[in-house]
């Protein structure tokens, strides 16, 4: 498990840890400064539970050896006593003192190890317990909700009495139906009920009768449904949409328990409705790197299984990427910093609504930028576009492989047509084995970032020594120990909630969150008007700057890591880009 010391200055020592440790365990971090918090990273408290267990037993068998010691020694002792005191009674008098109080030394040193032996194991038991009652409090409780929900419209779709085309027209009926309920009523339902859900939900408490949701939902959906029926469509999504997007960025708890408790509600649904057959678990791994299992244990397996009908460039409708140059390499300016390196995003943005200004581009934009050092020693920097448009994924029209169906993709842990695209740019740039590699993301470009760090196949191009992401949902990659994460995340934005997984808090990854409604850089009206004002790039760009200016010990180790790609007395550095377009297969 991870905690977090106290950073202070001047910290108070060993009685800093546990707050800080409970911190840890509940997701909050410790403050930074700026209105920063910070979990994991070089500046965590690491409580392993084993290794803990392994020391106090190891004292353990210290303390007993020193008691065995102790015991022949004042046998020994005892035994040649009284000779000694014949031959030289003065001396055997001072050899008798000595003895004694050696043997009180070895007795006190015992019970030492004895008792910091009791303690390290009543601590680790402590740790271990405190990290699985956070780590399935809150789960558990949303996912017995969850299957509950499923099991009903699972029952529901086998009821006699309802005559419906099939369980998918019904489950498509009733999310369709709840979404539109939702973002109609978003601003009166979420706003009254909010974010009190969820603490609800961990606390098992929630009443559904008692809060009225399911009279609510029953009685105005029909209501608002009839009133859409005449609308323009068009509108009415964009309405339902922006509704939507500002209910998540005011509830970002909520969404994410909405989120993580969706594969579960599914599984159960249609376990119920197709009784055991679809209860039964199935894996299968596929060609293109797709797999497909049921019932799913997380989003991930979800996001998988759907992208497999849903999106290209897997087993059903394979794709290739071609990569070309924009422009031969230029010389430009070193990063000078965290918000630097994210500002080189910027320029990569298309059009969409998970991306900043500008039209949708037909290819998608990779840059690479080739660092050289004083010493002569080169070392990469590859900045990954965000989501560039939003368009049907299933469209093989659909050529910018940084597309929502790589966004798919990417949470589903399954290879796309981004990813792949990263790569063959690198490689086109001239990266060889063993060159050292800074991973740039935002949105979309954090998640493919995360995804190929975790990826061998990248490491075989070049050697992953950092990652740096923004509102990215990349918790649920499992990056090697020795790659330093930075991740930032912002409050109100939800797109990094999406996975359904909070980043891990470990030695090598370091995540920062920051509330922009505390800071006054957001309002509530704000947020209703624009969901998507908590993603936004420069906002992030904002927070980067404050990172380094930090000098919380994580972020501190983190801006050293990453020092060599940065400008410095001697380095270089060049910049070209690349022109990533998804074509057919074959």
């Amino acid at each position: 498990m991870t905690g977090e010391a106290s950073a202070a200055p001047g910290g108070r020592g060993a009685g800093a840890l546990l707050p800080g440790a409970l911190d840890e365990v509940l997701g909050a971090g410790r403050e930074a400064g700026g209105g920063l918090r910070v979990r994991g990273g070089a500046g965590g408290l690491v409580v392993e539970g084993t290794a803990m267990q392994d020391a106090a037993r190891s004292l353990a068998r210290t303390g007993e050896g020193l008691l065995v010691v102790t015991a022949a020694t004042a046998t020994a002792g005892a035994a040649g006593g009284p000779a000694a005191a014949v031959l030289d009674p003065a001396g055997a008098a001072g050899v008798q003192q000595a003895t004694v109080v050696a043997l009180a030394r070895l007795a006190r040193t015992a019970t030492g190890c004895a008792r910091l032996s009791a303690l390290l194991t009543a601590a680790g038991l402590a740790y271990a317990h405190a990290e699985e009652v956070a780590a399935r409090a809150g789960d558990g409780a949303r996912d017995a909700v969850a299957r509950a929900a499923g099991g009903a419209v699972g029952g529901l779709v086998r009821s006699p009495e309802v005559v419906v085309p099939g369980a998918a027209a019904v489950l498509a009926a009733v999310t369709a139906g709840g979404l539109v309920w939702v973002a109609v009523r978003g601003g009166g339902l979420v706003g009254e009920v909010g974010d009190d859900l969820v603490a609800d939900l961990a606390d098992g408490r929630l009443d559904v009768r008692e809060r009225g949701l399911v009279a609510d939902a029953v009685r105005d959906v029909p209501v608002r449904l009839e009133a859409l029926a005449g609308a323009d469509l068009a509108a009415a999504g964009a309405s339902a949409a922006a509704g939507l997007s500002g209910a998540a960025a005011q509830h970002p708890l909520l969404l994410e328990a909405l989120v993580g408790g969706l594969p579960v509600g599914l599984a159960a649904a249609v376990g119920v409705a197709g009784g055991p057959t679809a209860r039964r678990a199935v894996r299968a791994d596929l060609p293109g790197g797709d797999r497909l299992v049921w019932p799913p244990a997380d989003v991930a397996d979800l996001s998988a299984a759907v992208s497999v009908l849903a999106t290209q460039d897997g087993a059903l409708r394979p794709t290739r990427v071609r990569v070309r140059p924009a422009g031969p390499p230029a010389a430009v300016a070193p990063a000078t910093g965290v918000a630097d390196l994210l500002a080189r995003a910027a320029p990569l943005a298309g059009g969409g609504a998970l991306s900043p200004g500008g039209r949708g581009r037909s290819a998608a934009p990779v840059l690479v930028e080739g660092v050289v050092d004083a010493a002569g020693t080169r070392r990469w920097v590859l900045v990954l576009p965000p989501t560039q448009t939003t368009a049907d994924p299933r469209s093989s029209a659909t050529t910018n492989p940084a597309d929502l169906g790589s966004d798919l993709r990417a949470v589903g842990h399954v290879p796309s047509a981004a990813s792949r695209a990263a790569v063959r740019a690198l490689e086109e740039a001239g990266a060889r084995p063993g060159d050292p590699l800074l991973l740039v993301g935002y949105s979309q470009g954090g998640i493919v970032a995360a995804q190929l760090a975790a990826d061998p196949h990248l490491r075989s191009v070049a050697r992953v020594d950092a990652v740096l992401t923004a509102g990215a949902p990349s918790g649920g990659y499992d990056v090697p120990d020795d790659v330093a994460v930075l991740s930032l995340e912002h409050e109100e934005d939800w797109i990094h909630r999406l996975d359904g997984e909070r980043s891990p808090a470990t030695p090598g990854r370091t995540t920062v969150s920051r509330d922009l409604t505390d800071a006054g850089d957001l309002t509530g009206a704000d947020l209703r008007r624009d969901g998507m004002s908590g993603h936004d790039l420069s906002r992030y760009t904002e927070t980067a700057a404050l990172v380094d200016a930090s000098e919380d010990p994580s972020l501190v180790a983190w801006r050293e890591r990453v020092a060599p790609y940065l400008d410095a007395e001697g380095t270089t550095a060049t910049r070209q880009t690349f022109l990533a377009e998804r074509v057919p297969a074959g």
